[in-house]
């Protein structure tokens, strides 16, 4: 008995090979089938504890004994047997020539390694064995594609009982919006037939989980049709007060939405200023993070010195005392740079040396690419001044750093090709508006992801580990190819 060198992999659902009679030899005592790992054995498969075959000399098939069941036909010379096994049903088939000849042997302990065997007793037997490289003989696709619909069966058919929440449990707002769950499924089972049951149905809990998914990635309009389309069904007068404030809650989340995308764009695009003012108007608690609206205004000031860098920065620092300042002793210690840059340090200057200011209104800026070049710098400079103002004596080492790294680039006449061009990128903004909007839906308390996704990432890792574990139903089955494909499809018939 000859065995493979590899065993049978662990996640598989159903497993198969065939064998090609080149010559049956001189009597064709042949065997193909299954064995224990480490089995040594001159016997042919089946005639040891351990081992699974079906012989060519009379048809038979024998499970660990010296006696065989009829089985099949025999075969010979030119006939391709194959041999496989469906962990779900924990028996092993054996097909010839392309035709299935059934299931075999019962309740087969697969929590131990089994390899492919075949066996040879007299001289001139040649067997050539093919584990997938050239195409079967028998439509082993179809065969598995059975056995993924009988595993969803199974799966379909488990009794979900305690696992369905009540509708109180569902009246909970989901924390990332506050449409009312428990009165959507009251709008679309209660009261259209009068009945508050305390469990809801499997097509509640499934219309909740994609509605929760929707609004969680803000799919506003497909939720709203969705949730037309649910009580619709019902027969529920569409003008009804509760369903209108369910739609109204919905509407409102969209302009959310729209606020929150229409600032990270500004964000995105350099316009900083404008961002903050809409932060201000809209989500004025994400401005109590000091660190980041410290990196938002730096950011702004950067912007201003990438549009006024073409203008010539010095050349159009305004001639008056409040702004060009001699450098100041603390500013010299902040930044060693040559004498050919003294011009520019002026502008440098005019900002550390430059009394306290008021902080003005976000959003007050305007439009860079319309400002003179003279309005422009005196923008930068009066920017920087507040700046410094705001953050120069923050007892945040981070902070103060940070502040000397941005007006550094006031240091060199040409910022662009200075050692810190980098700052001046404006990829730079696309990273910055990500951490806005994570700020955002952190005051909104939102979840890292909806119920729907976590529950797909649970069972596709409890499916990896019970599949590793050779359970047949979970190795042939996939999250995303049967759960996730036919999930509209199954929304729909339980609507």
């Amino acid at each position: 008995m000859i065995l493979t060198d590899v065993c049978i992999p662990s996640r598989t659902g159903v497993y198969y090979y065939e064998v090609y009679i080149k010559s049956r030899g001189q009597n064709g005592y042949i065997g193909i089938g299954l064995a224990r790992g480490g089995l040594v054995s001159t016997r042919l498969p089946g005639w040891d504890p351990g081992s699974w075959g079906y012989h060519g000399d009379d048809g038979h098939v024998f499970g660990g004994a010296g006696s065989g069941t009829r089985y099949g036909p025999r075969y010979s010379t030119g006939d391709t047997v194959g041999c496989g096994i469906d962990f779900m049903k924990r028996r092993i088939f054996f097909t010839r020539n392309g035709v299935f000849l059934g299931h075999v042997f019962d309740a087969i302990d697969i929590s131990k390694d089994l390899y492919p065997c075949v066996g040879m007793r007299t001289p001139g037997e040649h067997l050539v064995a093919n584990f997938g490289r050239k195409p079967f003989v028998f439509d082993i696709s179809a065969y598995v594609a059975t056995a993924r619909e009988d595993a969803m069966k199974v799966v379909k058919a488990a009794e979900l009982g305690g696992l369905l929440p009540t509708h109180k449990l569902m009246e909970t707002k989901d924390s990332n919006c506050t449409v009312d769950m428990g009165g959507i499924l009251a709008l679309r089972g209660g009261l259209a037939s009068g009945v508050h049951q305390a469990k809801i149905s499997e097509g509640d809990a499934t219309l909740s989980i994609v509605l929760m998914h929707l609004l969680h990635n803000e799919y506003y309009a497909t939720a709203r049709a969705l949730i037309e389309n649910a009580i619709g069904q019902h027969g529920l007068d569409s003008s009804s007060p509760r369903l209108a404030s369910v739609l109204k809650t919905l509407s409102q989340q969209d302009e959310q939405r729209v606020s929150r995308r229409r600032i990270c764009k500004h964000i995105s695009e350099g316009d900083i200023d404008h961002a903050l003012g809409l932060l201000q108007e809209v989500y004025p608690q994400v401005l109590e993070d000091e660190s980041l609206v410290f990196q938002l205004r730096c950011r702004q000031f950067i912007e201003l010195v990438r549009a006024a860098n073409g203008h010539h920065i010095a050349s159009n620092v305004p001639d008056d005392s409040s702004l060009a300042t001699p450098l100041s002793p603390r500013t010299s210690d902040m930044m060693d740079v040559d004498d050919s840059q003294s011009t520019t340090m002026l502008s440098l200057s005019a900002i550390t040396n430059a009394p306290t200011l008021v902080r003005t209104k976000y959003g007050q800026l305007g439009s860079l690419s319309k400002m003179d070049p003279a309005h422009l710098v005196r923008v930068l400079l009066e920017y920087g001044r507040q700046l410094q103002a705001d953050y120069g004596s923050s007892p945040n080492a981070i902070i103060r750093e940070g502040l000397v790294h941005t007006f550094s680039l006031l240091a060199y006449a040409d910022p662009e090709q200075s050692p810190i061009s980098a700052l001046l990128d404006p990829s730079a903004c696309k990273p910055l508006a990500r951490l806005v909007e994570m700020a955002i839906m952190a005051t909104e308390k939102a979840p890292r992801m909806s119920s729907l996704e976590c529950i797909c990432r649970q069972t596709s890792a409890l499916l990896g580990e019970l599949s590793t574990r050779r359970n047949g139903v979970a190795a042939l089955i996939s999250v995303e190819r049967d759960v996730l494909q036919g999930l509209s499809t199954g929304l729909n018939e339980s609507l």
